[in-house]
C-alpha cells in the first residue's frame, strides 16, 4: 500500500477489499488516509462491510472528504451500517454542493426515513437536479404511504414536475394513498400529458383508484 503509484495502490485496494477480514481493519483505516480518492473511496466501502457499525466514526469523518465521489460513497456506506443512526449526518449532506452527493444522501434517506424527515424531503422536491427531486419524490412517497394521508399535498403538487420519472413515482403513490378527492388530481394529469408513458400511467392508475374506492370487493360497474 506504500507504492508511490496511484494506480498500483488503487488495485491493491480493490484486491484487499474484495478479500478484507476483521484483520485487516488496520490497514483499511490507514488507506482512508490515502492522497489518491479512488484509494479513499474503495477503503471505506470495504470499511463498512467488513467492521460494520464500528467503522460509523470513520465513516462520519470521511463524509468531511474533500473530494464529492468519497463523499458520497460514506455517505451510502453509512446509512447501510447505521440505519436511522445517521439520519442528522443525511440531512447535513443534502445540502452538499456537489449533486451526486446530495442524491445519495436522499437515497439512502429514502430507506430510512420516517415521518420526521418529511420537512427535508420536501426541500428537496425543489432541487434543480432531477435525480435528487426523484429520489426525494420516492422517499416521500414511501413515507407518506406508511405514514398515512396527511401530507398528501406534497404529492399533488408534484404531479406537475417536469421530470417524467417523479410524476410515474407521484402516480404510484397517489393510488395507495388514494381517496375521491385525487381522482381529479389524476384526471387532470391525463389530459397535460394525453400521449406517452406518464399520461398513459396516469390513465391507468386512475382506472386502479376508482375501482379500489368504488368498487373494494371486485364488483365491476353494472353489477350487484
Amino acid at each position: 500500500m506504500q507504492d508511490k503509484d496511484w494506480v498500483v495502490r488503487k488495485a491493491a485496494a480493490k484486491a484487499l477489499a474484495r478479500v478484507a477480514g476483521r484483520e485487516d481493519i488496520p490497514d483499511l483505516r490507514q488507506m482512508l488516509k490515502d492522497g489518491d480518492r479512488a484509494v479513499r473511496r474503495v477503503a471505506a466501502e470495504a470499511l463498512a462491510r467488513v467492521a460494520g457499525q464500528e467503522a460509523i466514526p470513520d465513516l462520519r469523518q470521511m463524509l468531511k472528504d474533500k473530494h464529492e465521489y468519497v463523499r458520497r460513497a460514506a455517505a451510502e456506506a453509512l446509512a447501510r451500517v447505521a440505519g436511522r443512526e445517521a439520519i442528522s449526518d443525511l440531512r447535513q449532506m443534502l445540502q452538499d454542493k456537489h449533486e451526486c452527493v446530495r442524491r445519495a444522501a436522499a437515497e439512502a434517506l429514502a430507506r430510512v426515513a420516517g415521518r420526521e424527515d418529511i420537512p427535508d424531503l420536501r426541500q428537496m422536491l425543489q432541487d434543480k437536479h432531477e435525480a435528487v427531486r426523484w429520489a426525494a419524490a420516492e422517499a416521500l412517497a414511501r413515507v407518506l404511504q406508511e405514514m398515512g394521508r396527511e401530507d398528501i399535498l406534497d404529492l399533488r403538487q408534484m404531479l406537475q414536475d417536469e421530470d417524467r420519472d417523479v410524476r410515474k413515482v407521484v402516480t404510484e403513490a397517489l393510488v395507495t394513498l388514494g381517496s375521491a378527492e385525487d381522482l381529479s388530481s389524476l384526471a387532470e394529469m391525463v389530459v397535460a400529458y394525453p400521449v406517452g408513458d406518464v399520461g398513459e400511467n396516469a390513465s391507468e392508475l386512475l382506472v386502479t383508484l376508482d375501482r379500489k374506492l368504488y368498487y373494494p370487493f371486485g364488483r365491476q360497474k353494472g353489477e350487484e
